[in-house]
């Protein structure tokens, strides 16, 4: 049988002039070598970190830690914005409508909704690699491997942060191309004073009216914040309808909110700055503590409350400018800003894609389809408090922990 197999295999070398040729041509699999140095068994793969925790029991962990992170989104952000899955979206803006009086046979006039406007918003795909060699795990304790995710969560809170604050202090109108149709769509920001970009002229509310050349992004005409500023923001969301059963934010780097502090009726200020733990002013409380409707007082850079707006103090947003949001609750239809996310919900939120299936924490990325666009440009107002010039975007470097 030996003699013939020989046989055979010096025919098909003839035939088709070497081993390599002959195994393309025949389809022939190739022996299986190395048998000599043994064969890679299950006890050999590495399957836990040096402290003995499980790598499948790890790999786990950190993805019950992104379900939970997807779940619970920045508290901040949660009550300045709305979920979007789609590219654009018919939003109603706040408008006013009047009864009349009845005759005797006459129809009443119907509730004129007016024209909703389509709002665009953006979408990017976002990723972060994350990779460990064999060697590294063979060494790692659990405990850096979380820390590495837990990196990763954090980076992705800067990214959810960043994406509603570009849009909040960008005063252009952008365009989007849909990948389905390839449309484009406007992404809008606040009233801008720009005719041309925004879909119509913000529309009468009461009896404030506006013109095509009404804007929110606004320059304080002093080097430093004084209460009038503040006013002002307050009145531009007002006019709009929109401090109606909202909640004000105000988010402020700390220069501007030690300036805040110190707002007081009795230096010509509309209102005292009432802060978080009151004034105490031989043992008397002055003024009244904020109460607690919109759950802010335990936020992190939650520092008072100036009339009825509530002072954030976050140190992402640039020093000498000043963003005031209306809030209808957490991911209210009425909040300002849309949050939009991939139309297929499998790919919504933040994602670990492991690129070996059998040895997921060898190589992955984490993977986050995220953008965003205004949906009722009047319901925020920037300022830059300088004290003359044009309003200017500022240069965002969300760098280190933060964001709350």
């Amino acid at each position: 049988m030996a003699g013939k197999a020989h046989s055979f295999w010096a025919g098909l070398l003839q035939q088709y002039g070497s081993a390599w040729e002959t195994y393309r041509q025949t389809g022939l699999v190739f022996p299986v070598s190395g048998g000599a140095k043994g064969y890679n068994e299950t006890a050999d793969i590495l399957t836990e970190t040096v402290d003995g925790v499980p790598l499948d029991e790890l790999y786990e962990q950190i993805m019950t830690s992104i379900r939970m992170l997807n779940r619970m989104r920045n508290p901040l952000i949660e009550r300045l914005t709305f979920p979007v899955a789609a590219p654009f979206e018919e939003v109603m803006q706040i408008i006013g409508d009047e009864f009349e009086e009845a005759d005797e046979f006459a129809q009443p006039k119907g509730i004129r909704l007016g024209v909703p406007w389509n709002m665009g918003f953006s979408l990017k795909y976002m990723d972060l690699g994350i990779r460990y060699t064999f060697r590294f795990l063979g060494r790692a304790r659990a405990s850096q491997i979380r820390a590495l995710n837990n990196s990763a969560l954090e980076a992705d809170q800067r990214l959810l942060f960043k994406t509603v604050l570009e849009r909040v202090f960008r005063n252009l109108t952008d365009s989007v191309t849909l990948e389905a149709s390839g449309r484009v769509a406007n992404v809008y920001p606040f009233y801008n004073g720009d005719e041309t970009t925004l879909p119509a002229v913000p529309p009468p509310w009461k009896s404030y009216t506006h013109t095509n050349t009404h804007t929110h992004f606004l320059v304080s005409g002093g080097a430093t914040v004084d209460s009038g500023d503040l006013d002002e923001m307050e009145l531009h969301i007002h006019h709009h309808g929109y401090t109606e059963g909202a909640t004000l934010i105000l988010l402020a780097n700390r220069e501007q909110v030690n300036t805040i502090n110190t707002f007081r009726i009795a230096d010509a200020d509309r209102w005292d700055f009432i802060p978080k733990a009151g004034i105490s002013m031989f043992g008397q409380l002055i003024g009244g503590q904020p109460t607690d409707e919109s759950g802010l007082a335990a936020f992190p850079g939650f520092r008072g409350r100036y009339g009825n707006i509530n002072v954030i103090e976050e140190d992402y947003i640039p020093a000498k400018y000043m963003v005031l949001l209306a809030s209808g609750g957490v991911r209210g239809e009425r909040n300002p800003i849309g949050i939009r996310e991939h139309e297929n919900a499998a790919l919504r939120g933040l994602k670990l894609i492991p690129q070996f299936e059998r040895y997921p924490l060898r190589e992955s990325f984490y993977h986050h389809a995220i953008g965003s666009g205004v949906r009722h440009p009047g319901a925020g107002v920037v300022m830059q408090v300088k004290a003359s010039g044009d309003y200017e975007i500022p240069a965002l470097s969300l760098q280190g922990q933060g964001g709350r």
